[in-house]
C-alpha cells in the first residue's frame, strides 16, 4: 500500500516538473521546479559544512587566546623579575 502510495505521488511530481519545464520552454514563464528533497539535502550539508568552519575558527580563536594570554603572563613576570633585582 505503502508502495503505491509512493509512486502515485512520484508520479505526480514527475508530471508536474514536466508541466513545468514545458510551460518555461513555451512561455519562459514558470521557473522549472526542483526536487524539493535534494535542495533541502544540499542545504543541510551546505549548513554542516558551514558550522565546521565556524567551529574551526573559534577554536582557532580560543588557541589564540591562550597563547596570548600566556605569553603576557610571562612578559609580566619577567619585569617583576627585573624589577625585584
Amino acid at each position: 500500500m505503502n508502495q503505491l502510495r509512493s509512486d502515485i505521488l512520484r508520479k505526480k511530481k514527475k508530471s508536474e516538473i514536466e508541466k513545468s519545464e514545458k510551460l518555461y520552454k513555451q512561455n519562459h514563464i514558470a521557473v522549472p521546479i526542483q526536487y524539493y528533497k535534494s535542495t533541502d539535502i544540499s542545504l543541510k550539508l551546505l549548513w554542516k559544512k558551514i558550522m565546521v568552519v565556524i567551529w574551526l575558527m573559534i577554536d582557532i580563536m580560543i588557541s589564540d587566546d591562550n597563547e596570548a594570554f600566556t605569553q603576557t603572563q610571562g612578559d609580566e613576570n619577567d619585569n617583576i623579575d627585573s624589577t625585584e633585582q
